[in-house]
């Protein structure tokens, strides 16, 4: 049973970590010319509202 809490702990603490790493990632990676046009086509297959 402990171990099952020590899981959701994990999640709850590295799964928003991982996601502002992630975000930034993203970001900066549309700042590379060469990344951007494909960047653009990964928001657009996903929906994203975002230019």
């Amino acid at each position: 049973m402990q171990e099952d809490e020590v899981s959701l702990l994990d999640l709850l603490v590295i799964g928003p970590l991982l996601f502002v790493f992630m975000r930034q990632a993203w970001r900066n990676a549309a700042q590379d010319p060469d990344a951007a046009p494909k960047i653009a086509r990964l928001r657009a297959a996903f929906g994203s509202r975002k230019p």
